[in-house]
């Protein structure tokens, strides 16, 4: 899709990113909105909100862009259309947009995992307000790393969507299913570490096959090294069999990207320290 340069120019003094950004577009290939993890426009560069809560260091320096390195996804569940009526009817659906905190919001106050959804009109459904509205688990808001990972359940149509607790040493899977996020996370206790002010930029990835995950980050208490490998079961969302596959025990560096290659059998990173590859090898 060629650039809107009225609109690029028309907006280019109020649109601003730096990390957190995502854009989707409809099934014909078309822009319908992005999000610099504080806003959203449409494509056209019109504001549909600025109440996106994604982490931007408490507003300093940055002002209304995120500064999480990952800390926004948006999804769609793929058995979740509707029908608008507009003078004629419509084909539209949902926009799940997902974010997180960044490591320094721990000092301003805790928005955590936040949801807003958006239709595939470009209009605000629902304002981003904390994952625990649309579950009614009870959970405060809770800090994590800086990203957000997601897979297909096993049924192929629902989505995984899993994120690291910073306080707790524990992963959290949430399911998006046609209902929308209804159900409470899925708890893997002890499976990474309680970390730090500084320790938790981090990054996750799921396999392409649905059977393993893996999460990078910093921590002097991590006896089990820099990286972690587990087992996923995609039918109940629990994470398990945790075990270090990068660099030795004790060994640490901050990690910024983390990917399974497509064939899942390497994990690629990259860190404050070093970056490189690593084989995953079968039990």
């Amino acid at each position: 899709m060629q650039p809107n340069y009225t609109a690029e120019n028309k907006y280019a003094s109020e649109i601003s990113a730096y990390e957190g950004s995502a854009a989707v577009t409809n099934d014909r290939g078309e822009l319908v909105f992005f999000t610099n993890g504080r806003k959203a426009w449409r494509a056209d560069g019109t504001l549909i909100t600025d109440s996106i809560l994604a982490g931007n260091e408490c507003g300093h320096a940055l002002g209304n862009a995120s500064s999480a390195a990952h800390g926004v996804m948006i999804l769609r569940h793929p058995l979740q259309p509707n029908y608008y009526y507009y003078y004629y009817y419509y084909y539209y659906y949902y926009y799940y947009v997902v974010t997180v905190d960044n490591i320094v919001n721990q000092v301003c106050g805790i928005n955590g995992v936040t949801v807003a959804i958006i239709d595939s009109l470009g209009n605000l459904v629902k304002r981003s307000l904390p994952i625990d509205d649309c579950v009614k688990e009870g959970r405060d808001p809770y800090r994590t790393t800086e990203s957000i990972a997601a897979t297909t359940h096993h049924n192929g149509v629902d989505i995984w969507l899993t994120f690291q607790s910073i306080s707790s040493g524990d992963y959290l899977t949430y399911l998006l299913s046609a209902e929308g996020f209804v159900h409470h996370p899925i708890v893997s206790y002890g499976m990474s570490d309680s970390l730090g002010f500084n320790d938790a930029r981090g990054d996750m990835d799921f396999s392409h096959d649905g059977t393993k995950f893996a999460s990078g980050y910093e921590s002097v208490r991590n006896e089990y090294g820099t990286i972690n490998l587990c087992d996923f079961d995609d039918k109940t969302g629990v994470i398990s069999n945790r075990k270090k596959v990068y660099h030795s025990q004790w060994f640490t560096q901050n990690v910024i990207n983390l990917i399974f290659l497509a064939d899942d059998s390497e994990i690629h990173y990259e860190g404050t320290v070093s970056s490189g590859i690593m084989e995953v090898k079968g039990d």
